[in-house]
């Protein structure tokens, strides 16, 4: 064998094929979307006790300042679930070996499924 050969994407691919993989990792799409929940409920906290040590213990709960705090708490809890999918979608990658992006963009989809089922059960 020689030593200057380097084992390229594509003849990964092939060997994953001849071996009976799909491109889908249901084992990585799982662990991501984990990794994604469990990463948005530690960081979900550190923001939660940052803001309650720091933030707002000075201000008068009138009907302006709930709006002002919803609009401010939904757009840190948009950029949070951003960070953790992120995170999740990069677990999901580096455990699928073979199609990284692929496996990464389907944890935000498990994700999101699984949330709107989780909310339909709790509503109805």
């Amino acid at each position: 064998m020689r030593s200057d050969v380097v084992e390229g994407h594509r003849d990964r691919v092939a060997v994953a094929r001849e071996a009976g993989w799909g491109r889908l990792s249901l084992p990585s799409l799982i662990a991501g979307t984990m990794v994604a929940y469990g990463t948005f409920i530690v960081l979900l906290a550190l923001v939660s006790g940052l803001v309650a040590r720091f933030g707002s213990g000075h201000t008068k709960l009138s009907a302006n300042d709930w709006r002002n705090i919803g609009t401010g708490a939904g757009i840190g809890v948009a950029v949070l679930l951003f960070l953790s999918y992120l995170f999740g979608a990069y677990v999901a990658g580096r455990m699928a070996r073979r199609s990284g992006l692929f496996n990464g963009l389907f944890v935000f989809i498990l994700g999101v499924v699984i949330v709107g089922a989780v909310a339909a059960v709790v509503g109805s």
